[in-house]
């Protein structure tokens, strides 16, 4: 059963934060969020059942246990176990040979051995930092703060267990690579890191030196990404790989202060990813040859959508973006609506099964374009989708 966050700790929240002017965020509105902690502290109903949510997401987060990179099963070609590796999820082997080797695709089918590594465990961490962090802004309980430094030290900072900043052994495909640049993927939700991560500077989460080495570490990450034959491969690609590249790249760029990094990327995003991924009626050509062809377009909109709030920091305007010829984000989305709320067939491709995690990010991409468009329509859309949402988004983009 979902438990209320206590009285006497959201009460805490005005003690906590009000001396404090909210921090400047880079992909949400900091006074929005100011005002809907004040919301809770008046004791909003409306906003309950998601900070009940949130709330029991974080207490489960503070139970868990959580891997670090020295706990995979086998080590990286490298022998160090404090290189990333991981396993393409989409490989086999082989049925033709007595060895199995070389690995053959099946897309959209994982392979078990894939989930074996450090994908699923670095996965994890950087799911539950950001819900814990957001539970610590919204409650005051530092619990929720110290579990999050705990985590980030473990994987970016302490020399004992921290993972090495690159990703030459991501996604490696047996007898075929020992690792790829789409492993890249393994990483985008760095960007959904950074607001968390500034949020969390005012919590009792990490010292200043233990600071200075995380930001240490993700700028050499970056640096990795942006001049690494892997990661200039992957910013090439023609799909949600090149897409969820540059949401993280410029979010690690802002969040350290390289804003000609940043503006570089996102100055670019509307010629390289929505005119070259986005048709005039809406369709994302790349991601309807998949399998899962649902799932890929929500994906790929997720990432062009974290892209798009973190432009105006740069002085652009991905989400109002449209080409003479009518591609857009807003497009994007409007193409998947119908289909997502029972109006319309989907007449690509999708494995049986595949759906329930695309409906549930679309719901939130919904919710940031009922925000982002100032259109209750999509609201509305949102509630058919899911009447019972009760998603974080509803706290982190608030309606008007």
């Amino acid at each position: 059963m979902v438990r209320a966050a206590p009285l006497l700790t959201l009460a805490l929240v005005a003690c906590a934060h009000a001396a404090q002017a909210p921090p400047a965020l880079l992909g949400h509105d900091a006074a929005a969020l100011a005002d809907v902690r004040a919301r809770l502290e008046a004791g909003d109903e409306a906003l309950r059942p998601a900070l009940d949510r949130l709330v029991a997401e974080a207490d489960a987060a503070l139970e868990a246990e959580y891997a670090t990179v020295l706990d995979k099963e086998a080590l990286p070609p490298s022998g160090d176990a404090h290189d990333f590796y991981s396993l393409a999820p989409y490989w086999w082997p082989n049925p033709a040979t007595d060895d199995g080797l070389p690995y053959v695709r099946r897309d959209g089918r994982v392979n078990p051995e894939s989930r074996s590594l450090d994908d699923r465990s670095l996965a994890a961490v950087l799911e539950a930092v950001p819900t814990l962090a957001w539970a610590w802004h919204f409650t005051g309980d530092d619990r929720y703060a110290e579990k999050a430094g705990d985590l980030l030290r473990k994987w970016f900072v302490a020399p004992a267990t921290r993972m090495n900043p690159h990703l030459r052994y991501a996604q490696g495909v047996r007898g075929r690579s020992t690792g790829r640049m789409y492993g890249i993927i393994e990483t985008a939700r760095l960007a959904g890191l950074v607001d968390p991560l500034i949020v969390l500077r005012s919590a009792p989460a990490l010292t200043e030196a233990e600071w200075a080495g995380l930001d240490g570490w993700l700028g050499d990450y970056l640096a990795w990404l942006r001049t690494s034959e892997f990661g200039r491969g992957e910013a090439s690609r023609p799909n949600n790989h090149a897409t969820a590249y540059d949401a993280q790249a410029a979010a690690l760029a802002l969040y350290l202060g390289q804003d000609a990094t940043a503006r570089e990327i996102l100055s670019a995003f509307p010629a390289r990813r929505i005119d070259a991924q986005v048709a005039p009626d809406g369709r994302q050509p790349e991601e309807l040859a998949r399998t899962r062809s649902f799932g890929y377009s929500v994906f790929n909109l997720r990432w062009a959508f974290h892209a798009a709030r973190l432009a105006p920091a740069v002085g652009a305007d991905l989400f109002g973006y449209e080409s003479a010829d009518g591609r857009s984000l807003r497009a994007a989305l409007d193409y998947l609506v119908p289909v997502a709320d029972g109006r319309a067939h989907w007449p690509h491709p999708q494995l049986e099964g595949t759906w329930r995690g695309a409906e549930a990010a679309l719901a939130g991409l919904l919710r940031q374009a009922a925000v982002a468009y100032d259109a209750p329509a999509y609201e509305a859309a949102r509630r058919r989708l899911a009447p019972d949402d009760d998603g974080r988004h509803l706290l982190l983009f608030p309606v008007r």
